[in-house]
């Protein structure tokens, strides 16, 4: 994780200055790479949405992007799929809820850690409104 620009003291400016390289596998294959992604807007939004609204649909909007719908979870029957804007392509399915959990909450992890690293605080970043 590193810092894609200049940033300030606000929680707009550090969502969109840090950013990392996104990587999506499934089963050990990489289906999606993007480099300089705004990770900590990522992990922000789904902090808000496993805590607000679990089992809707997330749709991922960017402050970084023009496009819409980067990075989109649907559920699909009993389970979940990704798909992506960037790469119409691109469909990972089949994740079930807890797996899901598993893997956000990992990844908030891993944002959390990178924002120490670099010296920000995270509790404003990813957990306040």
């Amino acid at each position: 994780m590193k810092r894609g620009g200049p940033w300030g003291k606000t929680t707009v400016e550090y969502l969109i200055a840090i950013d990392a390289d996104l990587l999506i596998y499934q089963e050990g294959v990489l289906l999606f790479r993007e480099e300089a992604f705004p990770v900590a807007e990522l992990a922000r939004s789904l902090w808000f949405w496993m805590s607000e609204q679990p089992d809707a649909d997330f749709i991922f909007n960017s402050l970084s992007y023009e496009e819409e719908e980067i990075i989109c979870l649907r559920q699909d029957g009993s389970s979940w799929s990704i798909t992506s804007s960037f790469d119409p392509e691109l469909r990972v399915s089949g994740i079930g809820q807890d797996e899901l959990v598993r893997i956000f909450r990992s990844f908030i992890r891993e944002v959390h850690a990178g924002l120490i690293a670099l010296g920000v605080d995270p509790i404003p970043v990813i957990y306040n409104e």
